[in-house]
C-alpha cells in the first residue's frame, strides 16, 4: 500500500474536526530534516526571563479540572461524553470539540478513540485532575489513530479574548501534565496543538494538520524518543501540495522529561505579520525553564484572524500501547506569563 493511501486512511472526516499530525509523513521525511538530539536539556535550558511582567494579566481561558460535577455527568471515573461543546464546567470559556470513544460507534475512528475522565490528583487528595487514556480494545496496530483530545475554538469564545489579544495576537498557553514513567512511544503521541484558524483548519485541502504541535515521537534506533515541536509545511513559502515540507524541532529526549510528577508547560505564541511570513515567535518553558525559542516561525493564521483552534490531549498513533495516558490540570490561556 502506498504512503498516500495510508495517509488517507488516517484522516478523519472534516465534520468532526479530527485532523492527524501525520506520524507516517514525519517518518518519511526525517532523514531530510534531521534534528540534533545530542545536547542534554541541562545545556539547552535557560532561566525564565526577568523581563516578563506580571502586571495586568488577563485570563482568556481557564479549566482546572479541579472538581467533579456528578449532577452534570462528570463524577470520578465517569467518561466524558462524546457531545459538543463539552459540558464540563470550565472556570472561563469551554471546550468546543471533544474527541473520545462514544457509546454508539458509527465510524471507524470512534472505535479506536480513547477516554477522558476525572480522577483524584495523585499529589493532592483534595482535588481532581483529568486522565486522557488510550483504552480502546484491540491488538495494536489499530486501524486508525487513537483520538483523545479537547479543543477550544477561540473564535466561538471570542468574547473572552478581550484586549490586548485581538491587537497583539499573542498569548501564553499553560498546563500541568503528568507523564507516567511507564511511557513507551511506538510512533507518536501528541499533547498540545495549535490547529489554525476556524476557516482554514480542516476546510482547505492542505490545511488538515495542526499549524503547531507538541508531541512525544519515536523514530527507532539510533534516534531516541523525543519531545518534538512540528510546524506544518502549509505555512511555509516553499510548500507544494502533496509534498511534505514540515519543520521539526527537538525540545528534549523523552528520557529527560520529568516523570511521575506534575510538570508545568508554558507556550508563548505570537503571530507573525501575515500568512507564511517567517517572523512569528514561539517560546516553550518547562517548569519555568526556557527550553525553546524561535522568532522566525510562520505563526500567523491563514486568514489573518487572531483566533485559533487549539487543544490538549493524549492523541496516539495506531501503534501506541493500550492504556497509555497523560494527566492534565490547571489549563489556562493568559496575556502574561502565569504563575
Amino acid at each position: 500500500m502506498s504512503s498516500q493511501k495510508i495517509i488517507k486512511q488516517l484522516r478523519a472526516p472534516k465534520r468532526i474536526h479530527l485532523k492527524i499530525i501525520n506520524f507516517l509523513v514525519i517518518l518519511l521525511v526525517i532523514t531530510a530534516a534531521p534534528v540534533s538530539l545530542a545536547s542534554s536539556v541541562a545545556t539547552r535550558t535557560f532561566a525564565l526571563s526577568g523581563a516578563i511582567s506580571q502586571s495586568s494579566l488577563t485570563t482568556y481561558f481557564e479549566c482546572s479540572f479541579e472538581n467533579t460535577y456528578p449532577a452534570s455527568g462528570f463524577d470520578y471515573n465517569q467518561n466524558f461524553p462524546y457531545a459538543e461543546p463539552c459540558a464540563y464546567p470550565c472556570e472561563k470559556g469551554k471546550w468546543n470539540w471533544v474527541n473520545v470513544r462514544p457509546t454508539t460507534i458509527t465510524q471507524e475512528w470512534q472505535r479506536n478513540a480513547g477516554s477522558i475522565y476525572l480522577i483524584t490528583d495523585p499529589s493532592d487528595a483534595t482535588r481532581t485532575c483529568a486522565r486522557f487514556i488510550l483504552d480502546a480494545p484491540g491488538t495494536r496496530p489499530l486501524t486508525t489513530a487513537q483520538h483523545t483530545k479537547l479543543y477550544e475554538v477561540q473564535y466561538t469564545n471570542r468574547q473572552n479574548y478581550v484586549e490586548p489579544y485581538p491587537t497583539l495576537k499573542e498569548a501564553y498557553y499553560q498546563f500541568k501534565i503528568w507523564v507516567p514513567s511507564s511511557i513507551t512511544i511506538k510512533q507518536g503521541t501528541l499533547l498540545w496543538q495549535m490547529c489554525g484558524d476556524l476557516n482554514s483548519y480542516g476546510t482547505l485541502p492542505d490545511a488538515d494538520s495542526p499549524q503547531l504541535s507538541l508531541a512525544f515521537v519515536s523514530y527507532g534506533d539510533p534516534i531516541p524518543q523525543t519531545l518534538m515541536l512540528t510546524v506544518s509545511g502549509f505555512y511555509y513559502n516553499d510548500f507544494v501540495s502533496g509534498i511534505n515540507t514540515n519543520r521539526f524541532f527537538s525540545i528534549m529526549p523523552t528520557a529527560d522529561f520529568p516523570k511521575d510528577q506534575w510538570v508545568t508547560i508554558t507556550i508563548f505564541a505570537k503571530q507573525g505579520t501575515s500568512y507564511r511570513a517567517e517572523d512569528g515567535t514561539l517560546t516553550i518553558w518547562i517548569n519555568s525553564n526556557k527550553v525553546f525559542e524561535k522568532n522566525t516561525l510562520p505563526t500567523a493564521s491563514y486568514s489573518g484572524t487572531p483566533y485559533f483552534t487549539w487543544g490538549i490531549g493524549c492523541y496516539g498513533s495506531n501503534k501506541e500501547m493500550l492504556n497509555q495516558n497523560f494527566l492534565f490540570k490547571d489549563v489556562i490561556v493568559t496575556s502574561k506569563y502565569p504563575t
